[in-house]
C-alpha cells in the first residue's frame, strides 16, 4: 500500500481536506430534510455494499456547506469516511479533473 501511495503522491490533491475551505455549516433548522435523507442513505443497511455519495450542482448552491455539515455529523457519530474530494476555485489543485481518481485511490489505499 505504501508503494501505491508513493506512486500516486504527485498526482493527487489529497493534502487538501474539506476543512481547508473554511466553509461554515448549515444554519440550525435549515436543510433539515435533505440532511436527514443523506444521513439515512449513508447509514449501514443489512445486505448493502459500500456506497459513494456524489453531490453536484451549480456554483454557490450550498454543496460545500451541506457536505461539511454531513461530514461533521458523521464524525460526531464516529462513522468512518474512507475518502473525500472537493473542488474549490480558491484551491487551484482541486479544480484539476485528472486529480479526482488518483486522490480517491490514494485515500483508499
Amino acid at each position: 500500500l505504501q508503494f501505491i501511495k508513493e506512486k500516486l503522491a504527485g498526482h493527487v490533491a489529497a493534502q487538501h481536506k474539506f476543512t481547508d475551505q473554511s466553509k461554515s455549516f448549515c444554519a440550525p433548522g435549515t436543510r433539515v430534510q435533505i440532511k436527514a435523507d443523506i444521513l439515512k442513505w449513508l447509514s449501514p443497511q443489512p445486505g448493502t455494499k459500500e456506497r459513494i455519495f456524489w453531490m453536484t450542482g451549480i456554483a454557490g448552491s450550498g454543496k460545500s456547506t451541506l457536505s461539511a455539515t454531513i461530514v461533521d455529523n458523521l464524525r460526531e457519530k464516529g462513522t468512518l469516511i474512507a475518502a473525500q474530494f472537493f473542488i474549490s476555485r480558491n484551491i487551484l489543485e482541486t479544480t484539476d479533473p485528472a486529480k479526482l481518481i488518483p486522490t480517491i485511490a490514494q485515500q483508499l489505499a
